[in-house]
Order: C-alpha cells, then structure tokens, then sequence
C-alpha cells in the first residue's frame, strides 16, 4: 500500500507543508498544529508573569538601526522599607494629615450641642486640628509604647484604651 503525499498550509506559520494521507484530519487541518500550539503554550508559561509589576520603558538607539524599546522591572521592595519610607514621608511633611473640611464639620457638629450660636474663625479651627492631631499622634506612639511592653507587635484596641486611661482621657 502506498502511501499518497499531500499538501497541506500549515494554519499557525501559514507555510506550505507535505505530508502523507494519515496526517490530515476530517477538518483538513494538519495534525502538527496542535503540537505547535501546545509548545506555544508551554513557552508562555516559562516567561515570568510580570502583570502585577509596573514597567519601566528605556529608549535604546543607535545611529544604525532605529530605536527600540526595552521593559525592564521596577526594582522589588523589600520587606519593611515601603512602611520606613512612609514614616519619613509624614515625619518630613508639615501639612495636616486630616483633611481640613471634614475637621471643620466634625467641630461645628460638636459646637452646635453646646451652643447654636457659636461661630469658629479660620485660624481657630486650624490650631483645634493641629493640636488634636498633636494629641492623637502622642497617644499612638504611647499605645505603640505599651504594645512592645506587651511583647507584641500588633497595636490592638486594648492598648489604646490603656493609653487613655493613664493619660485619664476616658
């Protein structure tokens, strides 16, 4: 029995190929596309996943040959130096870390329990908020303060209260 020979377009790399009768199926497609699409596939996923991961885009160019475009990765943060450049950020910064409209209406509210009448001048308000952030932030690190003495990391709830409870804040 001979064998008939055939030729085939191969739908992946679109070349013409030659192959024997068995290698064409009912669909008139060749049986090596889906070898093909199967190596394709594996090669995928031996590229690094880079999707979560901003990239940075260098220009490359040579007077002989136009300019191309390289990807390269944003360096990996290590663990900590996000939270330590953060501090610093807000350690350095002198604008108020609570915004001023939302501040202005939480005293007004308060205000008005007391008296209807009352009214706040601008500055008023911005030394109330300076000096409650003032406040806030010193109970915090009290309460980060009780935290460590408490063997842990965590600040939790009860340190806090503990914090304001010696301070005879509550």
């Amino acid at each position: 029995m001979s064998a008939q020979v055939t030729k085939t377009t191969n739908e992946v790399t679109g070349r013409a190929s030659t192959g024997n009768k068995k290698g064409v199926t009912k669909a008139g497609g060749n049986r090596s596309i889906g070898r093909a699409l199967v190596q394709r596939k594996d090669k995928k996923q031996k590229t690094k996943d880079t999707a979560g991961l901003k990239a940075r885009k260098t220009v490359v160019a040579d007077s002989t040959t136009p300019a191309k475009v390289q990807i390269s990765q944003m360096p990996r943060w290590r663990p900590g130096e996000r939270v330590r450049a953060e501090i610093t950020k807000y350690q350095q910064s002198t604008f108020t870390l609570v915004p001023r409209l939302p501040f202005q209406r939480m005293v007004k509210h308060f205000a008005m329990e007391v008296d209807p009448s009352i009214r706040f001048s601008a500055d008023a308000i911005k030394v109330m908020q300076e000096a409650t952030e003032c406040l806030v932030t010193q109970v915090i690190e009290d309460a980060n303060i009780i935290t460590h003495h408490a063997n842990r990391v965590t600040l939790m709830p009860k340190d806090l209260q503990l914090c304001l409870r010696i301070r005879g804040l509550q």
